[in-house]
């Protein structure tokens, strides 16, 4: 409760509470893809393991609201991510959203990949290769 309060003096609840959503979207990003990666047959054993490896919440693109339909949302895409990753990435969810109840595909935002930004982070520590793009040069 200390905390709350301090955010509260500070005036940062706010800023709080999106910290708090971006975090929860990208685990259950992370978590729905993990999901569908076991599912799917046409992973051999060793891409998934692989897939699994290059899985984690520091890959996961951040997702945004988007700014004219607030029923969008928006996903980031990491100016290192390969088009490998991509590609699995985009397979992955639209197999997960193909899974879902149609209820629950109706309440599920709809997520586009942004095509003008980029998130410019470091590559995380000790993914796969293939994950980083050929043409990414490390700052």
């Amino acid at each position: 409760m200390g905390d709350e309060n301090k955010r509260k003096e500070n005036g940062k609840v706010q800023q709080h509470r999106e910290r708090n959503k971006a975090a929860k979207r990208k685990r259950d990003k992370l978590k729905s893809r993990l999901i569908q990666q076991e599912r799917d047959e046409f992973f051999t054993r060793e891409e998934k393991k692989s897939v699994k490896r290059a899985f984690f919440v520091e890959t996961m693109s951040p997702e945004v609201s988007d700014d004219e339909d607030a029923t969008r949302r928006v996903a980031i895409p990491f100016i290192w991510e390969s088009s490998k990753m991509t590609d699995i990435k985009r397979v992955l969810d639209a197999d997960y959203r193909q899974s879902l109840v149609v209820q629950s595909r109706r309440q599920k935002s709809k997520v586009f990949r942004s095509t003008t930004d980029v998130v410019r982070t470091p590559t995380p520590k000790d993914i796969p290769s293939w994950v980083i793009s050929s043409t990414y040069v490390m700052e």
